[in-house]
């Protein structure tokens, strides 16, 4: 501990040092004389320190008292970071760890009821295991000794438990695997499941959530409803996530309440949290479900569902086909999803319903529309109902307050009389028993610096024309921009707006990348004046920092624009928080480098990624080309068994296969799938 403690001052760069250094700091001076660490500002005599141009004496010892306090605050922080180098061996087990869990974590359950059952039956037979025991045993009990027989014979018998030791014997011999896998594999597991491993690790160390916050700082929960959380179980039994501490109390506490609005801060897993609760009312023998969400989010949903959980899902969108879906749905139970819009000509099977799910729940803030009345009648048919919303609804008094009223029409007549102005901790305390609402500085405390999400959205008819045309035309370069031919009708722009509203709310800066400038300028028509500026390839470098300083210096939201390959590198972002991409690129190491302008030294902030997708469009085909980038990185992994390389490595592999080349094969698989005759390459 002391020790990775150690390595991150090692690691920090001179910014590090701007805060407890104060105003005037004198980083140009600092970067001139060549120094770059604070271990080096602290290791430096101060007179030798104050002989570099632009740093006096009294400067010097500044620097030094700032870097001798920036050391003792990380020598206090007890939080534990997991970072290449630094950690690798607790790494290392924690990967082993969850991998135990994910093989035989699915098998556990079935395993147990087998265990009890077959020995229940066992001991019903056991007259059965000798004459003079069977002799003694009286009529009945020979009659249940002889059914029990016949039970677990059948049972023996049983394809399902067949299949099930077949299922525990592969999982047993890829336990035995004997290789263990690079550290450089390891950690690039992490970055792609590090809440996983962080879950491992609060387990390991007895972490938990504070049940008389939730884990939120603002709002000290009622006693009453701290003992409904602690005394709700949660089987997770077909969840295939793991969750966090703060994730697995906002599961039980919407439970335990009943109707709740999960209004936590985008990015830590409202989502994941909403699907724990269905999975658990799925094992504890409820049925059927249902999701309402904006369009834009529904493929994300159906994704989410099928990754995180064994739960089956029913899209109940487009005409034609929603009837059909939603009789199957209702024959066979599961989760339906479908939009505000949709659901307004639903006739929804007379089905109890375990639990009613509304995203992006401001959406119905106007109890007076008919969107708001319909989710209404749906939510009294359900027995437990979660609206989420990631914008911070206690600084909007009467949309929080209309929202609370569709599930606790008490609790909002005590909002209505109460004075949030004067007393918002005492509105809080009203709202506690319906609303839930963590930031990341209250449940992330090891802050992990990037969490990167793939928004898929579905296209609409115009989004389907304009995609058709482009692939007709036969340039890849349209295709992969057709998503925002529609304008404002376009599924993308929706979503992205959607992203950058969210972000508004919150207060949170965005940098939004696309390849193609016209893109850009639909993005800049969407969001109108929220838009500081455009960097392009046409942006001399000094009017690209003007507007880095400008975008910077705003107080709140503000929305930076930037084509990737101009304002990708070269560029510090720090005042952003949120990336979006418009687009899917053909180098994983352009989209890391665009992400680096925001996630580097200097940012305090988790930063938020959104990669803008398209369901069944060139996107899915671009991303499993990605995806074979991404095996021969793991391979390339293992050859080299070292914890820092290059994504650029990977991409050298792949010089053989030019753009040129992958974006003709993308062309002509786009081509196939849609039976378009090709009328020109690109």
């Amino acid at each position: 501990m002391e020790a990775a403690r150690e390595g991150r001052f090692v690691r920090l760069s001179v910014e590090h040092l701007r805060e407890p250094y104060g105003a005037r700091f004198p980083a140009t001076a600092l970067q001139r004389a060549g120094y770059q660490t604070a271990a080096q500002i602290l290791d430096v005599p101060t007179e030798e320190l104050a002989r570099a141009k632009g740093i006096s004496v009294e400067t010097a010892v500044r620097l030094h008292r700032a870097a001798v306090v920036l050391r003792g605050e990380l020598e206090h922080d007890s939080t534990i970071r997991l970072e290449p180098g630094l950690t690798d061996q607790l790494t290392r087990a924690l990967y082993d760890y969850d991998r135990i869990e994910r093989l035989i974590g699915p098998l556990r359950a079935r395993a147990e009821q087998y265990r009890e059952e077959a020995g229940r039956l066992r001991g019903s037979a056991r007259p059965l295991h000798g004459r003079l025991r069977w002799m003694l045993s009286g009529p009945k009990r020979k009659a249940e000794a002889t059914e029990a027989l016949g039970t677990l014979t059948k049972l023996l018998e049983d394809p399902g438990k067949t299949k099930f030791l077949e299922e525990l014997r592969r999982a047993h011999q890829a336990f035995q695997d004997p290789a263990p896998p690079p550290i450089a594999t390891v950690w690039r597991d992490f970055d792609q499941r590090s809440a996983a491993y962080y879950s491992a690790l609060d387990a390991a160390l007895g972490e938990t959530v504070d049940t008389k916050t939730g884990g939120s700082r603002e709002t000290e929960l009622p006693p009453e409803v701290v003992a409904a959380v602690e005394a709700q179980p949660l089987d997770t039994s077909l969840l295939t996530a793991t969750l966090r501490g703060y994730q697995h109390f906002g599961a039980r506490y919407a439970l335990a309440q009943k109707a709740v609005v999960l209004g936590d801060e985008m990015g830590l897993g409202k989502t994941v949290q909403a699907i724990a609760a269905l999975a658990h009312l799925s094992a504890t023998g409820r049925r059927h479900f249902f999701v309402v969400c904006p369009s834009s989010v529904m493929a994300n949903w159906e994704r989410e569902i099928s990754r995180l959980s064994s739960l089956k899902s029913f899209r109940v969108h487009g005409a034609g086909e929603r009837e059909k879906v939603l009789n199957r749905w209702s024959r066979q139970g599961g989760v339906a999803i479908t939009t505000f819009d949709t659901l307004r000509v639903l006739a929804v099977p007379p089905r109890p319903l375990g639990l009613a799910v509304v995203d992006e729940a401001h959406f119905i803030k106007n109890p007076g529309t008919a969107r708001a009345q319909n989710v209404r009648a749906l939510i009294k048919r359900a027995e437990h109902t979660i609206l989420l919303s990631g914008t911070p609804l206690e600084n909007r008094v009467a949309e929080f307050t209309e929202l609370i009223g569709y599930l606790r029409p008490d609790l909002a007549d005590a909002l209505e009389r109460s004075d949030e102005g004067d007393d918002p901790e005492g509105f809080r305390r009203i709202a506690a028993p319906a609303y839930l609402r963590r930031n990341q500085k209250d449940v992330l405390k090891e802050l992990p610096e990037m969490v990167a999400v793939d928004e898929w959205v579905e296209f609409g008819e115009a989004d389907q024309q304009a995609y058709h045309e482009a692939v007709s035309a036969g340039h890849i370069m349209y295709v992969r921009q057709a998503g925002y031919r529609a304008g404002p009708a376009s599924a993308k722009v929706q979503r992205l707006v959607e992203l950058v509203d969210e972000a508004r709310d919150n207060g949170l800066k965005v940098l939004i990348f696309s390849y193609f400038r016209e893109v850009l300028v639909t993005v800049e028509e969407a969001l109108g004046d929220r838009v500081v500026g455009k960097v392009t390839g046409d942006t001399p470098p000094g009017a690209r920092l003007d507007l880095v300083d400008a975008f910077s210096k705003i107080d709140g939201h503000a929305v930076l624009l930037s084509q990737i390959d101009a304002g990708g590198t070269g560029l510090n972002v720090q005042a952003a928080s949120v990336v979006i991409l418009c687009e899917p690129q053909f180098k994983p190491s352009t989209e890391d480098q665009a992400i680096a302008r925001a996630h580097r030294m200097g940012q305090n902030r988790v930063v938020r990624v959104y990669r803008l997708l398209a369901k069944d469009s060139v996107d899915d085909a671009l991303l499993a080309r990605l995806g074979a980038k991404a095996q021969l990185f793991d391979r390339y992994a293992r050859r080299s068994d070292v914890a820092d390389f290059s994504p650029s490595a990977v991409d050298g592999e792949f010089a053989a296969i030019s753009e040129k080349t992958l974006a003709r094969d993308l062309l002509a698989g786009e081509q196939k799938r849609l039976g378009v005759r090709p009328r020109r390459s690109g």
